[in-house]
């Protein structure tokens, strides 16, 4: 009778430690973010980040790239332990993300427009339209000098008004952005900037390669 009910002890014991769950799309849920030395660092980052994936593989640690279709497939795999850090050409919502990941601006330089509603727009749908802001005029047209601009110092956006900011001074209670466009589809790189995201416990490998891009920005 004891030999019995240590060997089911044993195999639910195993059951647990070979267990894994999968979501809908046949993603394994939890799985580490590290491989099995704990030295490799998965980046998980949206097409238009490619590049800036890039430099930040160039530090100094074992930096696996993840390309996704997507800002929102990115956050998808950063909250369920997918990757180790998150990439994206955006500012993440709140209800994206909860409360347990946080952010770091890359590019506190980088340039959005945004409005009362969330919109789509073709690059040349932009040509006659006219974008207000309260930036500096300088930095604006070395920018976007085919577009058209009326400066001004307010940062409230009006109804049908199109307005271009900072995104590290643009929050979602201000207005939603206008997602730009080129000819093929593609996001428009001048109006997306670098957003890094990863979760406060990450650990220490984590945390260092994160000290270290602070350092650099």
């Amino acid at each position: 009778m004891k030999i019995k009910i240590f060997v089911i002890l044993l195999l639910t014991i195993l059951g647990f430690l070979t267990w894994k769950s999968f979501d809908k799309g046949g993603r394994e849920i939890g799985k580490s973010f590290l491989d099995e030395n704990k030295r490799q660092i998965k980046l998980g980052y949206c097409p238009t980040m490619r590049d800036k994936a890039g430099w930040i593989q160039n530090y100094d640690y074992e930096i696996v790239l993840v390309e996704l279709e997507s800002a929102g497939q990115v956050l998808e795999y950063l909250t369920q332990g997918q990757v180790a850090l998150g990439l994206i050409g955006r500012k993440a919502r709140r209800q994206e993300i909860g409360n347990q990941i946080e952010e770091i601006v890359i590019d506190k330089q980088g340039l959005t427009l945004v409005a009362n509603n969330y919109q789509v727009m073709a690059y040349d749908e932009l040509a006659g339209v006219p974008i207000k802001t309260s930036l500096e005029k300088d930095m604006v047209i070395s920018k976007l000098a085919d577009l058209s601009f009326e400066f001004d110092k307010s940062d409230k956006i009006l109804a049908d008004e199109i307005r271009l900011m900072a995104w590290d001074e643009f929050n979602y209670s201000q207005g939603e952005i206008v997602v730009v466009v080129d000819e093929n589809g593609d996001k428009v790189k001048a109006l997306r900037a670098p957003f890094l995201y990863f979760s406060n416990d990450s650990g220490d490998l984590v945390n260092k390669l994160l000290t270290d891009i602070r350092a650099n920005i």
